[in-house]
């Protein structure tokens, strides 16, 4: 396998002086969104104000990819968000890799105003060698 990937919804990721990051409020696979007694007022739906997504890829020297994207997609398959990783964050990486040949990128994406709609939002690392499903997020009432 050339590229394996893993991605997270949290409510934030901390950058650390020392480089680093905190990943804040950890969201399990399945978020169930709480209906209100009272009806809201028409055009109001239940949003986080942000939601982050946190993204871990890793590849073989030997497989380094043309094109790295992290998008995540509605429960209807539209785009809600993009982050394009440069070509020179790549060949960074790849020159900075490991003894063993694994290479590592961290990506993050930000949505503001995440609107909870049910259904299932996806993260998908598109590559050069295709696209790949590394996270989801089930939401429901």
């Amino acid at each position: 396998m050339p590229l394996s990937a893993i991605s997270f919804f949290c409510e934030d990721v901390r950058k650390e002086f020392n480089g680093g990051e905190t990943i804040v409020g950890l969201m399990s696979d399945n978020l169930t969104v709480e209906v209100p007694s009272v009806a809201p007022p028409t055009g109001h739906q239940p949003a986080l104000p942000k939601i982050c997504v946190y993204t871990r890829i890793n590849f073989d020297m030997n497989s380094v990819p043309d094109r790295l994207a992290i998008v995540i997609l509605l429960p209807d398959g539209k785009e809600l968000g993009r982050n394009v990783i440069a070509k020179s964050v790549i060949d960074q990486a790849a020159s900075e890799m490991g003894s063993n040949g694994l290479v590592g990128i961290k990506a993050e994406l930000t949505i503001g105003n995440f609107v909870l709609i049910p259904g299932l939002f996806k993260v998908i690392v598109e590559t050069s060698f295709g696209d790949y499903v590394s996270g989801i997020l089930n939401v429901h009432t």
